[in-house]
């Protein structure tokens, strides 16, 4: 993969976990931070000559999903808070 691509993946991997914690979403946090730790231990491992493929492979078949039901538990729980407030008040 091209290195812009690579900078560009690596960021948005690494911001969509941080502002789940400034906005204090653990649930959905704690999944990306997996969805990450397997992204991270896969960029370090030794692939032999085929890191890009198998970072490409990782990414879309294991993160990207991780990421996408981590959307969605966050997405819940936004519903969830927002139904919370407007019954209190």
């Amino acid at each position: 993969m091209n290195n812009y691509v690579i900078i560009i993946i690596w960021l948005v991997l690494l911001i969509i976990p941080v502002i789940a914690v400034f906005k204090r979403y653990w649930i959905p946090f704690s999944i990306y931070l997996v969805g990450l730790e397997i992204f991270i231990y896969d960029t370090v491992k030794v692939s032999d000559g085929w890191d890009d493929l198998a970072m490409f492979a990782t990414l879309t078949v294991v993160v990207i999903p991780i990421y996408i039901v981590g959307s969605i538990v966050w997405t819940i729980s936004y519903m969830s808070r927002r139904k919370t407030l407007k019954s209190n008040k």
